[in-house]
């Protein structure tokens, strides 16, 4: 599977854009892609999801330091033709990501390259409390909260596409196999009743 971020202008996918995507190989970590472009034509620009994300209006409009949405999308598909998994995405909210790829896919008149299933981190995480009757309210579950439960640090603020898929998959390893995979999480034990022996 693939872990894909994706940070945009907003939270829908026919009028926001996508300004950058980050995505890890589950099964080979060490094959990550990351890159960063500019808003397609007249898509519309929420500042709120630019503090969130950290991209300014002028790094996102016009910047010729960036690729145009055609050309990270083709940079993206490159990528993933030369990674030797299943092309499902997952993630924290993998609709979400899947849904921004699948629009900007259409309006550059390619084919989707993923499943349209996704594997979701947050299911995974309920399934883990659940299990283990941990006190923890479900329904409040978020990025960080699932941090917080497999003995993680917060995403740092702003957020970037390339270390929330980098976390993810951090979190997802835990998850299934009970052990810390990613070099810079060494740091961070993994709490005991995840441990697999």
């Amino acid at each position: 599977m693939i872990v894909v971020d994706v940070e945009t202008t907003g939270i829908d996918p026919s009028t926001n854009s996508i300004v950058s995507i980050g995505a890890v190989n589950f099964i080979n970590t060490k094959q990550t892609f990351y890159d960063e472009c500019n808003v397609f034509d007249n898509a519309e620009i929420n500042l709120e999801s630019l503090k969130i994300n950290g991209f300014s209006k002028k790094e996102i409009i016009d910047n010729k330091d960036k690729h145009s949405e055609r050309e990270i999308i083709v940079n993206f598909l490159k990528w993933l033709n030369n990674q030797n998994t299943e092309k499902i995405i997952a993630g924290q909210n993998p609709s979400f990501d899947r849904d921004f790829l699948i629009k900007a896919f259409e309006r550059n008149q390619m084919t989707f390259p993923m499943t349209f299933r996704t594997v979701d981190l947050n299911t995974l995480c309920v399934n883990y409390v659940i299990k283990n009757n941990l006190d923890f309210k479900i329904s409040r579950l978020n990025t960080n909260r699932i941090y917080e439960i497999l003995g993680m640090p917060s995403e740092p603020n702003p957020h970037n596409a390339l270390t929330g898929a980098l976390m993810e998959t951090e979190a997802f390893y835990r998850l299934i196999y009970g052990k810390n995979i990613l070099e810079d999480y060494r740091g961070y034990p993994v709490p005991e009743n995840l441990l697999i022996s």
